[in-house]
Formats: structure tokens, C-alpha cells, sequence
């Protein structure tokens, strides 16, 4: 389940150790079928009576409460997502950042307590590193969003800011929109504002980078012993998918989220995030 259905972070999970490396992969294959209860549903209720049964089997499996938010978190924010109205885009881009680190972060978080780390400047690289994760993937699933259910994800104040109506966007990302100068004019501004987003996606990958390279030999928030940098540059390898999709979306796609460039599988990922585990280090965020 983690490796079909989030196989970029499969990549960067199978270098750890081989105990970090089973529980990283239940918390993705958990979150995979989380997330995909909405898709596999034939209507709302029914997504909701199944996010009812993984809520109910939570609590049933860890009723003691200090317990209950290591392994709810994922159940969560997925709750959080069932629980906006059909079809409502996020008004701003700051709640859609909200709700990218929301759902990315925790499990970051819980790697990181998986071995033993309790750090501040951990979990701000790592808040940074889910944010620019969390709205990469949300520009990716505008075109599969507008196909499947004819909804438009983009946030309300980009929609106003560049005078675009859904509709619009929607007639593009169906392949409706045809060949005029109008369309045209259209096209450019669903490319601004994917510009947009990726920039925002470029400062938070930037912060994290930069937050983890003066990780190095800090000290625990608690206890006294150094934070090893090894755990440190395995907890930021998923950086590594981040700068490469960022790279395709801005020179193959031109920004533009409808391009086959960011649909296909990249051969060189396993290669690449291979390299960077062997050595060390954080990866540079191209400019």
C-alpha cells in the first residue's frame, strides 16, 4: 500500500533502520487508505460512515488517551478535510498551508519521536518540509480534482486576485477550453497562479533546508546527548522528491498543472534519494 500509493515517500522510507523502517511504512500505508476513503466512496455519507468505522477502531485499539494522538492524528485530519463542504476551495492561501501541514507534519513528528528525538528546530524544519510537500501535492491534484469530481481546489483569493472564475479553470483542466485568444489569456493565468503556489512551496522547502543544516550537533529539548546528523538528514530526505518535482513543475510544465510532465513516474527518484542517503547532508533547494 505505501509503496503504490505514496511511493515517493516508500523511496525515502526503506533507508531507515530497519524498525523505524516498519513503522514509517504502516503510518504511510495507514494514511494511504485514510486519504483515499473520499475517492473509493459512491457518495459523501458513505465516506463519512467509513471514516466513522477507522475513528471508532482507533479508540477501540488504544484507549488510553495519552495514546490516542499518536495514531489519531492521520484519522484527523482527514476527518477535518470530510468535514468541508462539498466542493469549497480553501479561501486563503495561508489556510491551505494550514491544512498541508496538518496533514503532513504529524507523521514527520512521529518519526521523529521514534527515535527519541524531542527538538524544536526539528520539528520547524520539519513543519516547512510538510507544508511545501502538502502544497506541491495540492497543485498536482487540481487537473485529477476538476476531472473526477468537478471541483476546483485553488484558493478563493487567487481566483479574485487574478480575475478568474472556477468555471473557467474547470473548462481548462477538462480539456475543454479550445483555441482562442481568450482561452489563451486563460491558460497563462492558471500558470500565474500555479506559479504562485510553487513559489510558496519553494520558501517553505528553502526554510527547511536551511533549518536542518543548523541542526547539526544541536542538543536535544530534552536530554543532553547531540541530535545524530545521520537522523537528522534521513528525516529530511523527502526534500529530495520536493526540489525534483519543483524542477519539473517549473522547466518540463512551464507551471502549467495540466502537463503529463507531473503524472509520470521518474525513473531517477530511486537514484537520486539513494544518493543523498549515502552522502549525508541536506538537499540544496534549487533556486
Amino acid at each position: 500500500m505505501c509503496r503504490k500509493a505514496d511511493y515517493y515517500n516508500y523511496l525515502c522510507a526503506i533507508h531507515l533502520p530497519p524498525d523505524h523502517r516498519r513503522f514509517a511504512c504502516f503510518l504511510r500505508a495507514f494514511n494511504a487508505e485514510i486519504s483515499q476513503v473520499v475517492d473509493r466512496a459512491p457518495t459523501r455519507e458513505t465516506a463519512n460512515i467509513r471514516y466513522r468505522y477507522w475513528l471508532d477502531a482507533i479508540e477501540a485499539a488504544f484507549k488510553d488517551p495519552s495514546s490516542t494522538d499518536i495514531l489519531r492524528s492521520p484519522v484527523e485530519r482527514e476527518l477535518c478535510w470530510a468535514n468541508r463542504a462539498d466542493g469549497v476551495p480553501f479561501a486563503t492561501c495561508l489556510e491551505l498551508e494550514r491544512y498541508a501541514e496538518m496533514t503532513n507534519a504529524p507523521i514527520h513528528y512521529m518519526l521523529a519521536e521514534s527515535f527519541g528525538i524531542k527538538s524544536i528546530e526539528l520539528d520547524h524544519a520539519l513543519s516547512h518540509l510538510a507544508k511545501a510537500q502538502g502544497v506541491l501535492t495540492h497543485v498536482r491534484s487540481v487537473v485529477p480534482l476538476a476531472q473526477r469530481h468537478s471541483a476546483m481546489n485553488i484558493p478563493t483569493e487567487l481566483l479574485i486576485k487574478h480575475s478568474i472564475a472556477t468555471e473557467t479553470l474547470l473548462r481548462l483542466c477538462c480539456g475543454r477550453g479550445g483555441t482562442t485568444p481568450e482561452v489563451a489569456r486563460s491558460e497563462q493565468t492558471l500558470r500565474d497562479i500555479c506559479y504562485e503556489l510553487a513559489s510558496l512551496a519553494h520558501v517553505h522547502a528553502t526554510k527547511a533546508a536551511r533549518c536542518a543544516n543548523g541542526l547539526f550537533g544541536k542538543e536535544h529539548m530534552v536530554g543532553r546527548s547531540a541530535i545524530p546528523a545521520g537522523v537528522v538528514s534521513l528525516m529530511l530526505l523527502p526534500l529530495v522528491p520536493v526540489n525534483r518535482l519543483l524542477h519539473t513543475l517549473s522547466h518540463q510544465a512551464k507551471f502549467d498543472p495540466r502537463h503529463a510532465s507531473l503524472f509520470l513516474s521518474d525513473g531517477l527518484m530511486p537514484l537520486l534519494i539513494t544518493w543523498r542517503h549515502w552522502r549525508g547532508g541536506i538537499a540544496t533547494v534549487q533556486p
